[in-house]
C-alpha cells in the first residue's frame, strides 16, 4: 500500500447490493417466499431494488407497509427469521457482478490500492455470495450488518472497514449507491462515489456524492481526480 501513486486514494470500500452485484433477483425470491407464509403477493424485482438498503429488518418492514399489513416487532423478527435462512439457503442463483468491477478492482489491486466491502446486508449471506462470486480475495476487509457495528448511514461500519485494511477514512473512497452511503461516508470523513444503476428510490444524482457514474468504466479516472483534489483542499 505504501507503493500507491499520491494522486490515488490508499483504500477504496465498496458497498455490495446495487453497487458491485445485481442481486436483486435472489433478494426478491427469497423475500416473496418469506411474505407467501403469511399469505402475501410477491413484488416484482423493480420493486424490489426500491425496498433493499439498512438490512433484512428494514426490507421486510418496507414489504409489509407497501402490502399496508402490520409490522409489529414480533411479526418482523418471525419473518426476518424466515428469509434470512430462505437467502442464505440460495444466495447466487441469478445474482450477477456488474460489468467491468472485476476490471477495476483488478487495477485498483495492481496499483497497490486496499479494497473493502461495507454492507449492511445481515448474517452469513455477504460472505457466502462473495465466495459464490469468486469475490472474497479482493478484499483485505469485509464489514456486514452482523458485525456489532450500528448500520449505516452511521459511520461506524465505514471506520471498522478503513481501519481493518490499516488506514484513515481521509486516505479512502466509498462506493454506493444509496443515500445510506453518502450519510456514512460523510460521517467517517471521506470522498464517496455512488453508482446510477443501484437499488434507491431517489435519483443518485440528488444524494449529495462527490460524483455519480453511469459505470465501472467510469470510475478509475473519478477515483484519480476526485481524491487528488481532496488532498489538495
Amino acid at each position: 500500500m505504501d507503493n500507491v501513486p499520491p494522486s490515488w486514494p490508499r483504500a477504496v470500500v465498496f458497498d455490495l447490493d446495487g453497487t458491485l452485484v445485481d442481486s436483486a433477483p435472489d433478494i426478491g425470491a427469497a423475500l416473496n417466499a418469506t411474505l407467501a407464509t403469511d399469505g402475501l403477493a410477491p413484488f416484482d424485482v423493480d420493486r424490489v431494488k426500491t425496498m433493499v438498503g439498512g438490512g433484512s429488518r428494514r426490507l421486510i418492514e418496507r414489504a409489509l407497509a407497501a402490502h399496508a399489513e402490520s409490522a409489529d416487532a414480533g411479526r418482523v423478527d418471525r419473518l426476518v427469521e424466515v428469509f434470512e435462512k430462505a437467502y442464505a439457503d440460495h444466495p447466487c442463483r441469478k445474482t450477477r457482478i456488474f460489468p467491468r468491477a472485476i476490471a477495476v478492482m483488478d487495477t485498483l489491486a495492481a496499483r497497490g490500492m486496499r479494497i473493502g466491502l461495507c454492507t449492511n446486508k445481515p448474517g452469513v449471506a455477504p460472505r457466502l455470495l462473495l465466495a459464490a462470486l469468486d469475490l472474497t480475495r479482493y478484499f483485505g476487509a469485509v464489514v456486514t450488518g452482523s458485525d456489532g457495528f450500528a448500520k449505516k448511514p452511521d459511520a461506524a461500519m465505514l471506520a471498522a472497514t478503513f481501519a481493518q485494511l490499516g488506514c484513515t477514512a481521509r486516505d479512502g473512497v466509498m462506493i454506493g449507491d444509496s443515500a445510506a452511503d453518502v450519510g456514512c461516508a460523510r460521517a467517517a470523513g471521506c470522498l464517496v462515489v455512488l453508482v446510477s444503476f443501484g437499488y434507491t428510490p431517489e435519483p443518485a444524482h440528488a444524494l449529495g456524492a462527490d460524483a455519480v457514474v453511469d459505470g465501472f468504466d467510469e470510475i478509475l479516472p473519478v477515483l484519480q481526480t476526485l481524491h487528488h483534489s481532496h488532498m489538495r483542499a
